[in-house]
């Protein structure tokens, strides 16, 4: 059997557009606020907002895929809150 090649971060996340805009657009609607946040312009996290409640995940992204983070915390929320 052939070795399988890991993943890239970006291939991991991959999502349709549509997706992407659904989640995102169910999320604002809703109220919540996800954004990045940083102590040294290196390691991301990302925080999440509702109201006066505020959580912060604790998996740190490089600056280079912080993107992909947000996009994921919008997926969590989405998929926890809408079912």
């Amino acid at each position: 059997m052939a070795k399988q090649k890991k993943k890239t971060i970006a291939q991991q996340h991959y999502v349709p557009q549509a997706d992407m805009q659904k989640y995102t657009l169910w999320a604002i609607r809703k109220g919540y606020r996800i954004y990045p946040i940083t102590k040294d312009n290196q390691n991301y996290q990302i925080a999440i907002e509702l109201g006066t409640k505020k959580a912060i995940l604790s998996t740190f992204w490089d600056k280079k895929w912080v993107y992909y983070a947000t996009y994921d915390a919008y997926k969590i929320v989405y998929k926890k809150h809408n079912s």
